[in-house]
């Protein structure tokens, strides 16, 4: 008895609510208290991980809080990630207008929205892998940005077509 739309999100969002109801029982907060590693397993994945992540044991003090709150990059990298998600988010609501408009109906519409997302893909992968191999990963995700906000500025500036003049 339900529209079609809203089964969509159940069938879609099912899994992901069994998943984290899972993750939240099955997944250790730590490598020191979960049960199933041996003791030497323990061992190695607590020194793996020191100096790369939290073991636990240090509290949060204000004066870090404060430091964190204060910095710059943290302010930068919430305003990247807010613009780029605006104009992803944007272009994969109304790709299929845009092709619509262009005089293409129904399923060929959306059909004609997934070449751009397959090349995205191929680049995305290319980009990760040479960014990865070279060890310049900053490079990589700044290059890109680079090119979707030119790409953006670009697309959103009216095209000025000048009218002919008759001699």
């Amino acid at each position: 008895g339900l529209e079609a739309w809203r089964w969509l999100f159940l069938i879609e969002g099912a899994p992901s609510c069994l998943c984290c109801i899972a993750a939240f029982f099955l997944y250790p907060d730590f490598p020191e208290t979960v049960g199933w590693l041996s003791q030497e397993e323990r061992v190695l994945a607590v020194e793996r991980i020191k100096g790369v992540a939290s073991l636990g044991h240090a509290k949060i003090t204000w004066v870090e809080a404060k430091d964190t709150l204060l910095d710059l990059r943290i302010y930068l990298h919430y305003a990247t990630c807010i613009a780029f998600s605006c104009g992803f988010s944007s272009i994969s609501y109304f790709a299929p207008s845009i092709v619509a408009g262009l005089g293409f109906q129904g399923l060929a519409a959306q059909l004609f929205t997934v070449p751009p997302y397959a090349i995205a893909f191929i680049v995305t992968v290319f980009v990760a892998w040479q960014s990865d191999k070279r060890g310049m990963r900053s490079w990589g995700a700044f290059c890109c940005l680079t090119i979707a906000g030119v790409s953006f500025i670009v697309q959103g500036e009216p095209l000025y077509i000048s009218p002919s003049r008759s001699h």
